[in-house]
């Protein structure tokens, strides 16, 4: 199999033997470790040698928190890619069902899958990957997959990326990896890639319940990123009707790697809807570049229209 295929600890760092190597202010050669407890539980473990973040709030030195595959976390002023090779590489096992080739059945019991998903959010059965035409059916799984596209209807073929990513609920696979899978499994295994990165885009619009509400963020050049959103709420007893929008506009502070969007007050932004999650979105500044990552929220986060995948960076 692949190396990382169900490892039990990967490293994270600058030093170039991390299993993922993170570059930028704060990083040290060793800066933390993601530990698999079993049964898809992932446990982030900072080394003590520089400041680690999660959700926003700093790590204690040499401390551990939960690794859930949707809060954010940072090493130094460098976010933590959720949707990293080797993170879902380190919840995988071989299964025992039988698959056509060229296909991988993906599902949480290893009994009823050819590439078993630890993880309690990943269905027994999830989802088929058909390598051989390129295209994914979701087998009517409880939290759903989903492509860049957005979640895919059930037991309908959707076209693959090849240069895209999968998500089974909250774990994030890059159709390429899959593919090394699949090879493996054949008999051809390879080393796996480094990191994918995902397309960014300059402006986006990240939607909890289309239409209700709607956010635009944009970066200009050396200014400070600017918030635009705009809450339509729907008519009270007394409104005759007609519905009300409110307009907050203000700056984002990207002296921390992300901000957080929320309905309670403990996030960078917050938005006091009813459709919108305590813990809903997050941005994430890297490069000069802002993304946009939805949290697991009820709601969804939509980018364009289309809803995003829990945990993918748009």
């Amino acid at each position: 199999m692949i190396a990382g295929f169900g490892k039990q600890t990967i490293t994270l760092g600058s030093a170039a033997d991390c299993d993922i190597v993170l570059s930028g202010p704060g990083v040290a050669p060793q800066h933390a470790r993601i530990v698999h407890q079993g049964a898809g539980q992932l446990l982030f473990v900072d080394g003590g040698l520089g400041p680690s973040f999660a959700g926003g709030q700093m790590v204690p030195k040499g401390g551990s928190v939960p690794f859930d595959l949707r809060t954010p976390f940072a090493c130094g002023q460098v976010t933590v890619p959720l949707n990293h090779p080797a993170i879902a590489l380190m919840l995988m096992e071989r299964g025992t069902a039988q698959a056509p080739p060229g296909q991988l059945i993906v599902g949480r019991d290893p009994g009823r899958a050819t590439l078993a998903i630890r993880h309690p959010s990943v269905s027994s059965r999830h989802a088929t990957v058909m390598l051989d035409r390129m295209l994914v059916v979701d087998e009517g799984s409880t939290s759903g997959t989903y492509l860049g596209s957005g979640r895919i209807a059930p037991n309908a073929p959707t076209p693959l990326d090849p240069n895209g990513v999968v998500a089974f609920g909250p774990v994030v696979v890059p159709v390429g990896t899959l593919g090394q899978i699949a090879r493996a499994m054949a008999g051809g295994a390879q080393p796996v890639q480094g990191p994918v990165q995902p397309v960014v885009s300059q402006a986006v619009q990240a939607v909890a319940q289309p239409p209700l509400v709607s956010q635009a963020v944009h970066q200009a050049p050396a200014q400070p990123a600017m918030v635009s959103q705009s809450v339509q709420k729907a008519p009270g007893p007394s409104s005759g009707g007609q519905k009300k929008n409110q307009t907050v506009i203000g700056n984002l502070d990207f002296q921390k790697p992300f901000q957080t969007i929320g309905r309670t007050p403990d996030n960078d932004i917050v938005l006091q809807h009813p459709q919108v999650s305590s813990r809903h979105a997050v941005l994430v500044k890297t490069a000069g570049q802002v993304f946009i990552e939805d949290r697991g929220s009820a709601n969804g986060t939509y980018v364009k229209g289309q809803r995003i995948a829990p945990g993918v960076k748009v």
